[in-house]
């Protein structure tokens, strides 16, 4: 299990700030927003264009996951 931040659009569409995903042991980067849209589906329309971060790096897709490790999903922010 993988505790998983969310911040901005995709924590308001979700309506919490930190979730919980079951994940395989073999778990990437790129499962992360799947396994999200799957459990919220208004949050699937923000996915393809959210960042993936890894212990406060943005992750590649193919970027292991590890128990213990802390992940987050970052919308992209606009304005001025």
């Amino acid at each position: 299990m993988v505790i998983v931040k969310l911040f901005a659009q995709v924590r308001e569409l979700a309506g919490s700030s930190e979730i919980q995903l079951e994940l395989p042991d073999d778990a990437r980067a790129a499962d992360i927003a799947p396994a999200i849209a799957a459990r919220f589906p208004l949050v699937a329309r923000v996915m393809p264009s959210a960042r993936i971060a890894i212990n406060r790096a943005f992750a590649d897709p193919d970027t292991p996951i590890r128990a213990g490790d802390e992940v987050a999903v970052i919308p992209p922010v606009s304005g001025g």
